[in-house]
């Protein structure tokens, strides 16, 4: 473990832990920040009812679009580490982002929020032409991330050409008793409080339905993955039981972990464990070596 990461580890250990069970969590996004600004033409459009930001490099584009889900267990908002991971992104391919401002629970359910998901989806993905399209995520986005590849799959139409997935979550029942071991290390989540979000978004549905949790989805015959896993994680336990679940079924998977990576431990740019992962995500990102 790099001293940077230990700091970290330590100053998010003495923070408050982040309680997605809390129906008080500012709903509003983050601005986007000056430095992104700065980098790229920054634009908003409505999409089905919801807010979708487009960040367009202004100099050293490529022919790539990002469809990014921001996480926050689908009850809050863009907050400025999804930028940062965004500008990381970007910095590190030429990649156009569109980010989603999708609709959050309590107030909305998962059946409520899919269908301006499904939409901001297809304009993507018809929109990019020939263009390498990827899907990406952190956390909660992770797993929106992830089902909506499913979808694709199973409309039989065009999918991304490859998944990026940041501390995926990916079963939000959190029933597995790995968990809560690993609980005790984990510096920002707490179990008990992530499975009542997750009955949030479920809405009417049960938490283990296949849409709500992806994990107990059908897995064949997705796009080749780059998975990003930190150890102090209460997702971990979850996330690698799903790459296995991935390469049972035949997929692809590049699992990076960082055994003392904290939650979205990406957003820590300044780790070296951060900053590797998201050169090895930057590489599924363009396609290297595909």
């Amino acid at each position: 473990m790099s001293v940077a990461m230990a700091l970290t580890n330590t100053l998010l250990a003495h923070s408050n832990k982040y309680a997605p069970g809390d129906d008080s969590h500012v709903k509003s996004d983050a601005p986007v920040p000056l430095s992104l600004r700065r980098r790229c033409t920054v634009e908003t459009d409505s999409v089905a009812g919801i807010d979708v930001y487009t960040l367009t490099p202004k100099r050293g584009g490529a022919d790539i679009e990002i469809l990014y889900f921001h996480g926050g267990a689908y009850n809050a908002g863009m907050i400025t580490p999804h930028w940062w991971v965004i500008r990381s992104l970007i910095a590190a391919t030429g990649a156009t982002v569109h980010v989603p401002s999708y609709l959050l629970a309590p107030e909305h359910t998962a059946d409520e929020a899919y269908p301006s998901l499904d939409a901001v989806t297809d304009d993507v993905l018809l929109a990019a032409g020939s263009r390498r399209v990827v899907f990406a995520g952190d956390s909660a986005g992770g797993g929106i991330a992830l089902a909506e590849a499913q979808r694709c799959r199973d409309r039989a139409g065009r999918n991304a050409d490859h998944l990026v997935l940041f501390s995926p979550w990916v079963d939000v029942t959190m029933e597995n008793p790995a968990a809560r071991e690993v609980q005790k290390r984990d510096v920002s989540l707490n179990c008990d409080l992530l499975a009542a979000a997750g009955l949030w978004w479920a809405g009417d549905r049960d938490p283990s339905d296949p849409l709500i949790s992806p994990a107990n989805a059908d897995l064949a015959d997705l796009p080749p993955m780059t998975v990003v896993q930190g150890g102090r994680d209460v997702l971990a336990p979850d996330v690698i039981d799903l790459v296995g679940k991935v390469r049972d079924a035949g997929g692809s998977v590049h699992l990076e972990e960082a055994a003392e990576g904290f939650h979205v431990y990406v957003a820590g740019w300044w780790t070296p464990e951060a900053r590797r992962a998201l050169r090895l995500a930057a590489q599924g990102i363009r396609g290297d070596g595909k």
